[in-house]
Protein backbone atom coordinates (compact mmCIF):
# COMPACT_ATOMS: atom_id res chain seq x y z
CA UNK A 1 0.00 0.00 0.00
CA UNK A 2 1.46 3.47 -0.59
CA UNK A 3 -0.39 6.73 -0.04
CA UNK A 4 -3.43 7.75 1.10
CA UNK A 5 -4.57 5.59 4.14
CA UNK A 6 -1.19 4.72 4.91
CA UNK A 7 -0.01 8.06 4.94
CA UNK A 8 -2.52 9.00 6.98
CA UNK A 9 -2.01 6.46 9.46
CA UNK A 10 1.68 7.16 9.62
CA UNK A 11 1.18 10.90 10.40
CA UNK A 12 -1.48 10.20 13.33
CA UNK A 13 -0.40 9.01 16.70
CA UNK A 14 -1.22 5.67 18.04
CA UNK A 15 -4.52 7.41 19.81
CA UNK A 16 -5.69 9.35 17.00
CA UNK A 17 -5.91 5.87 14.91
CA UNK A 18 -7.31 4.01 17.76
CA UNK A 19 -10.33 6.87 17.62
CA UNK A 20 -10.66 6.97 14.23
CA UNK A 21 -11.12 3.36 14.09
CA UNK A 22 -13.20 2.92 17.31
CA UNK A 23 -15.76 6.09 17.34
CA UNK A 24 -15.89 7.61 13.58
CA UNK A 25 -17.43 4.91 12.70
CA UNK A 26 -20.20 4.91 14.91
CA UNK A 27 -20.80 8.66 14.72
CA UNK A 28 -24.30 9.24 12.91
CA UNK A 29 -23.38 11.50 9.81
CA UNK A 30 -23.49 14.84 9.75
CA UNK A 31 -21.87 18.02 8.01
CA UNK A 32 -20.15 19.04 11.36
CA UNK A 33 -17.96 15.41 13.17
CA UNK A 34 -18.43 16.46 16.21
CA UNK A 35 -22.07 17.30 17.26
CA UNK A 36 -23.40 17.24 21.08
CA UNK A 37 -26.03 14.27 20.24
CA UNK A 38 -23.15 12.39 18.49
CA UNK A 39 -20.74 12.03 21.62
CA UNK A 40 -23.53 10.65 23.82
CA UNK A 41 -25.43 8.27 21.47
CA UNK A 42 -22.69 6.18 20.85
CA UNK A 43 -20.98 5.44 24.32
CA UNK A 44 -24.77 4.44 25.58
CA UNK A 45 -23.96 0.81 24.99
CA UNK A 46 -20.21 1.21 24.62
CA UNK A 47 -17.41 2.20 27.55
CA UNK A 48 -14.57 1.53 25.90
CA UNK A 49 -15.12 3.35 22.85
CA UNK A 50 -15.52 6.25 25.58
CA UNK A 51 -12.55 5.25 27.64
CA UNK A 52 -10.63 5.81 24.04
CA UNK A 53 -11.99 8.72 23.23
CA UNK A 54 -11.54 10.35 26.77
CA UNK A 55 -7.88 9.06 26.45
CA UNK A 56 -7.45 10.25 23.14
CA UNK A 57 -8.75 13.53 24.08
CA UNK A 58 -6.41 13.97 27.30
CA UNK A 59 -3.56 13.28 25.16
CA UNK A 60 -4.20 15.96 22.36
CA UNK A 61 -4.54 18.29 25.24
CA UNK A 62 -1.24 16.99 27.20
CA UNK A 63 0.37 17.62 23.68
CA UNK A 64 -0.63 20.81 23.24
CA UNK A 65 0.36 22.12 27.00
CA UNK A 66 4.03 20.18 26.34
CA UNK A 67 6.49 20.18 23.66
CA UNK A 68 7.65 16.69 24.48
CA UNK A 69 6.18 13.84 21.94
CA UNK A 70 5.12 10.66 23.43
CA UNK A 71 7.98 8.52 22.00
CA UNK A 72 9.97 10.92 24.64
CA UNK A 73 8.02 9.41 27.66
CA UNK A 74 8.98 5.55 27.60
CA UNK A 75 6.23 3.56 29.84
CA UNK A 76 8.28 2.06 32.87
CA UNK A 77 7.86 -1.51 34.45
CA UNK A 78 5.21 -0.07 37.26
CA UNK A 79 3.27 1.52 34.86
CA UNK A 80 3.35 -1.59 32.86
CA UNK A 81 2.14 -3.33 35.81
CA UNK A 82 -0.73 -1.05 36.91
CA UNK A 83 -2.20 -1.37 33.00
CA UNK A 84 -2.15 -4.64 33.05
CA UNK A 85 -4.05 -5.23 36.48
CA UNK A 86 -6.11 -2.85 34.78
CA UNK A 87 -6.90 -4.95 31.61
CA UNK A 88 -7.34 -7.69 34.13
CA UNK A 89 -9.65 -5.92 36.13
CA UNK A 90 -11.31 -5.16 32.26
CA UNK A 91 -11.50 -8.92 31.40
CA UNK A 92 -12.93 -10.08 35.11
CA UNK A 93 -15.63 -7.08 34.38
CA UNK A 94 -16.29 -8.22 30.69
CA UNK A 95 -17.03 -11.99 32.15
CA UNK A 96 -18.61 -12.10 35.64
CA UNK A 97 -22.20 -12.08 34.33
CA UNK A 98 -20.86 -15.73 32.69
CA UNK A 99 -20.66 -16.85 36.00
CA UNK A 100 -24.71 -16.56 36.38
CA UNK A 101 -25.33 -19.28 34.09
CA UNK A 102 -23.94 -22.92 33.36
CA UNK A 103 -24.46 -23.00 29.61
CA UNK A 104 -23.87 -19.51 27.45
CA UNK A 105 -25.10 -21.05 24.66
CA UNK A 106 -25.27 -24.20 22.89
CA UNK A 107 -21.54 -25.01 22.22
CA UNK A 108 -21.02 -25.06 25.82
CA UNK A 109 -23.06 -27.62 26.58
CA UNK A 110 -21.70 -29.57 23.61
CA UNK A 111 -18.02 -28.89 24.83
CA UNK A 112 -19.09 -30.03 28.65
CA UNK A 113 -20.39 -33.53 27.21
CA UNK A 114 -17.69 -34.79 25.29
CA UNK A 115 -14.94 -33.35 27.90
CA UNK A 116 -17.39 -35.48 30.53
CA UNK A 117 -17.09 -38.59 27.95
CA UNK A 118 -13.88 -38.40 27.43
CA UNK A 119 -12.93 -38.01 31.45
CA UNK A 120 -15.25 -41.84 31.34
CA UNK A 121 -12.51 -43.01 29.31
CA UNK A 122 -14.12 -42.46 25.58
CA UNK A 123 -12.32 -41.30 22.72
CA UNK A 124 -12.70 -37.97 21.02
CA UNK A 125 -14.47 -38.45 17.35
CA UNK A 126 -13.86 -42.52 17.71
CA UNK A 127 -16.81 -43.12 20.52
CA UNK A 128 -17.61 -39.38 21.06
CA UNK A 129 -19.29 -37.77 17.94
CA UNK A 130 -18.86 -34.13 17.91
CA UNK A 131 -18.12 -31.44 15.19
CA UNK A 132 -16.03 -29.31 17.36
CA UNK A 133 -11.92 -29.24 17.28
CA UNK A 134 -10.28 -30.99 20.01
CA UNK A 135 -8.80 -27.63 21.96
CA UNK A 136 -12.41 -26.48 23.02
CA UNK A 137 -12.96 -30.03 24.65
CA UNK A 138 -9.36 -30.77 25.74
CA UNK A 139 -9.91 -27.42 27.82
CA UNK A 140 -12.73 -28.35 29.09
CA UNK A 141 -11.93 -31.98 30.14
CA UNK A 142 -8.74 -30.46 32.17
CA UNK A 143 -10.47 -28.08 34.09
CA UNK A 144 -13.19 -30.75 34.81
CA UNK A 145 -10.20 -32.97 35.96
CA UNK A 146 -8.68 -30.62 38.30
CA UNK A 147 -11.73 -29.20 39.50
CA UNK A 148 -14.59 -31.24 39.16
CA UNK A 149 -17.63 -31.27 36.76
CA UNK A 150 -18.49 -27.33 37.24
CA UNK A 151 -19.27 -24.98 34.39
CA UNK A 152 -18.42 -21.84 36.98
CA UNK A 153 -14.97 -23.34 37.04
CA UNK A 154 -15.18 -23.85 33.26
CA UNK A 155 -15.53 -19.74 32.89
CA UNK A 156 -13.38 -19.02 35.56
CA UNK A 157 -10.38 -20.50 33.77
CA UNK A 158 -11.80 -19.49 30.13
CA UNK A 159 -11.38 -15.80 32.06
CA UNK A 160 -7.49 -16.67 33.09
CA UNK A 161 -7.20 -17.97 29.66
CA UNK A 162 -7.88 -15.11 28.01
CA UNK A 163 -5.77 -13.00 30.13
CA UNK A 164 -2.74 -14.77 29.41
CA UNK A 165 -3.80 -14.44 26.05
CA UNK A 166 -3.87 -11.28 25.55
CA UNK A 167 -0.63 -10.89 27.39
CA UNK A 168 1.18 -12.95 24.98
CA UNK A 169 -0.37 -10.92 22.65
CA UNK A 170 0.92 -7.73 24.28
CA UNK A 171 4.62 -9.48 24.12
CA UNK A 172 4.29 -9.92 20.36
CA UNK A 173 3.26 -6.88 19.75
CA UNK A 174 5.62 -4.76 22.00
CA UNK A 175 8.53 -6.85 20.39
CA UNK A 176 7.10 -5.75 16.48
CA UNK A 177 5.74 -2.33 17.17
CA UNK A 178 6.44 -1.27 20.98
CA UNK A 179 4.51 -1.02 24.25
CA UNK A 180 2.22 0.93 23.80
CA UNK A 181 0.39 -0.37 20.53
CA UNK A 182 1.18 -3.97 22.50
CA UNK A 183 -0.89 -2.51 25.30
CA UNK A 184 -3.64 -1.50 22.73
CA UNK A 185 -3.63 -5.14 21.31
CA UNK A 186 -3.88 -6.71 24.84
CA UNK A 187 -6.68 -4.28 25.44
CA UNK A 188 -8.91 -4.99 21.95
CA UNK A 189 -8.14 -8.88 22.93
CA UNK A 190 -10.13 -8.57 25.70
CA UNK A 191 -12.48 -6.22 24.86
CA UNK A 192 -13.41 -7.80 21.77
CA UNK A 193 -13.24 -11.21 22.54
CA UNK A 194 -16.03 -10.81 26.02
CA UNK A 195 -18.47 -12.09 23.22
Amino acid sequence: MSGGVEDEVKSMGVWECGRKMLITPLLPYSPTPLLPHSLTLPFLYSPLRMLVFTASMAEDQLMKSDSATREDAPITSKQLLLIFAAIFVLNLLLRVFYLRFDFVNGDEGVRALTATRMLEGARLYADIVTDKPPGATLFYAAVFALAGRSMTAVHLAATLWNFATATVLYLAAARLYGRREGIWAAVMMVYFSAT
